[in-house]
């Protein structure tokens, strides 16, 4: 099992956060199933030039503790058809650092795919993968999130 740590910072308050992320991934649901492309960057690899790496899975979220945005969300996915791609556990969260800023993290677990093979290929880019896909998804949510609490604040 290889765990996944990624913080992004965002400039809108923590609890607004969470919630804005709850919403926000609610919006991707079709048929009562959250579906997400997760996407990664061959530049961010360090291969320009490459192709970029998409999946699309299947997610779950569920308020860690129903009620209290200080808590987060238990997030959950799996590659939507099938394939050698590691299936995802683990918490999205907001932690404040000042009245309008906060850190989202997504952390979790995940098991590699194939055995000793899968183990090798993790620990030579699979864990870079899982990163970069992780930072994708926080930037998403922070440039949307940050947004929408700039046009909530004007005027």
């Amino acid at each position: 099992m290889s765990k996944l740590i990624a913080t992004e910072p965002i400039r809108t308050p923590a609890s607004y956060a969470t919630a804005f992320a709850a919403g926000y991934l609610d919006r991707f649901k079709t048929d009562r199933t959250l579906r997400l492309r997760l996407h990664v960057s061959a530049d961010e690899l360090g291969f320009p030039g490459a192709a970029n790496l998409e999946r699309d899975v299947v997610a779950r979220i569920d308020w860690v503790k129903p009620g209290h945005l200080d808590h987060g969300l238990h997030i959950t996915w799996e590659p939507e058809s099938g394939g050698p791609y590691p299936t995802f556990s683990g918490v999205l969260c907001a932690t404040p650092e000042s009245n309008d800023q906060s850190i989202l993290t997504l952390s979790g677990e995940y098991v590699p795919p194939g055995g000793f093979v899968g183990a090798l290929f993790d620990g030579a880019i699979g864990t870079r993968i899982a990163q970069a896909t992780a930072h994708d998804l926080l930037r998403r949510l922070r440039s949307a999130a940050e947004a929408d609490y700039a046009h909530r604040q004007s005027p």
